[in-house]
């Protein structure tokens, strides 16, 4: 079973868990809604990965042992 898990960090220093879900794009709306510290909100930067400033969010697919 896959899972999708929002994270948000700080570049260079790593990330914490937002939610864990069973869909992509649920993930990838609990990411969204986390606030930035700069204006501009949060940008693209690759494949389910988005920054402002030093800050990002990514939604990563992980597999679930049944």
């Amino acid at each position: 079973m896959k899972v999708y898990i929002a994270v948000h960090g700080e570049q260079c220093e790593g990330y914490g868990v937002v939610s864990v879900h069973t869909k992509k794009e649920n993930a990838i709306t609990a990411a969204k809604e986390m606030r930035t510290c700069f204006d501009g909100g949060w940008q693209e930067d690759g494949d389910d990965s988005w920054i402002n400033g030093c800050d990002f969010i990514q939604v990563l697919e992980e597999e679930v042992l049944e």
